[in-house]
């Protein structure tokens, strides 16, 4: 009994040694799996495969439960089908978007070595549709569109982090992208940051 207590007391003391090394400036690294979600067109719908996402971060903690950054990261997915008025067309094609952030997080920092945290970005996405027909048989281009848009965008993301070591987190995240009214990005994946 009294050697578990010693290891909590140990492991308690580590933790809060650590949590006191988290502040300052941090950069990072973002990725993981991308999904694309686009509401049925009166018309037609299209349906992308799950992706990637692939970013980094430059940040600073303001106060022990906040912090500010900025971040820059890229997303693509490949089509998986194309349908017009019930009817499958043979095709390819991607969406990527590039996006651009300012973010802020509240850290919920319970003493422990891990700690959740829940955030909020504001900043611009830039996003390029493909859209290919191709011949069936010969797989040879038929007709192509393609369509570009720039709007301002938000974004909210939710995690939790364990602290490695004295100056870095590993993060497992959630990040949810509303483009528009009827686009929306879903993110799972992982969030490394280091501490200067």
């Amino acid at each position: 009994m009294k050697r578990c207590l010693l290891v909590c007391v140990f492991l308690f003391a580590v933790a809060h040694a650590e949590m006191g090394c988290q502040h300052g400036w941090y950069f990072g690294g973002i990725g993981g799996v991308n999904f694309v979600d686009f509401d049925k067109e009166d018309d037609g719908r299209t349906d992308f495969h799950p992706g990637y996402y692939i970013g980094g971060d430059f940040g600073y903690r303001l106060f022990p439960y906040l912090r500010g950054e900025v971040e820059i990261a890229y997303r693509e997915n490949r089509l998986d089908k194309l349908t017009i008025l019930d009817v499958d067309i043979p095709s390819n094609g991607s969406v990527t978007t590039y996006t651009y952030f300012a973010n802020l997080y509240l850290d919920l920092n319970f003493g422990t070595c891990f700690y959740p945290y829940v955030g909020f970005g504001l900043g611009k996405r830039d996003t390029k549709i493909v859209l290919n027909v191709v011949d069936p048989t010969t797989s040879q281009l038929l007709a192509s569109f393609e369509g570009t848009d720039n709007r301002s965008v938000g974004q909210g993301i939710a995690g939790i982090c364990y602290i490695f070591r004295n100056n870095s987190d590993v993060c497992l995240e959630y990040r949810y992208l509303h483009l528009d009214s009827n686009e929306r990005n879903h993110s799972v994946g992982l969030s490394v940051k280091g501490y200067f």
